[in-house]
């Protein structure tokens, strides 16, 4: 088994494992900050690892495989990270390089993938539910 497919077996599938998960990888992130010179050059180290963990949590297998989605018509897809949209191809990209460029460490990459897998429809949906409701027929 690939890295990332043993990181899946092993990785919680659900809304608060999934948080709990991604504020972790978050803070080892940052926590290079608190050792100021041999931070940066274990960042070396920590990006591939940071990355693989990306793309266990928000990578489906099929943008693993297949470089189709982002042909995808449907403008969902290519919001959210667990439908194999923009965000979960070009996540584990965004997560390597804001870990191995210096001073970038602070950027919370695998809680902006919980906000896309989880957050980002809900909002969405509540938008569009509140926009259906007052397209409906008005009270005369």
């Amino acid at each position: 088994p690939t890295p990332v497919n043993l990181c899946r077996t092993l990785f919680p599938t659900g809304l608060w494992g999934k948080l709990l998960l991604s504020l972790w990888i978050d803070f080892m992130g940052s926590a290079t900050y608190l050792l100021p010179v041999l931070g940066e050059a274990l960042d070396v180290f920590w990006a591939p690892l940071q990355t693989t963990f990306i793309m266990a949590l928000y990578c489906p297998p099929s943008t693993l495989t297949s470089s189709s989605s982002l042909e995808s018509d449907d403008t969902m897809s290519t919001v959210s990270g667990s439908s194999g949209g923009l965000g979960s191809t070009v996540l584990p990209y965004v997560s390597f390089m804001e870990e191995i460029l210096p001073l970038t460490d602070i950027v919370p990459t695998a809680t902006l993938g919980w906000l896309g897998e989880f957050a980002w429809p809900f909002l969405i949906e509540q938008v569009l539910l509140k926009k259906n409701d007052s397209d409906g027929p008005k009270p005369s």
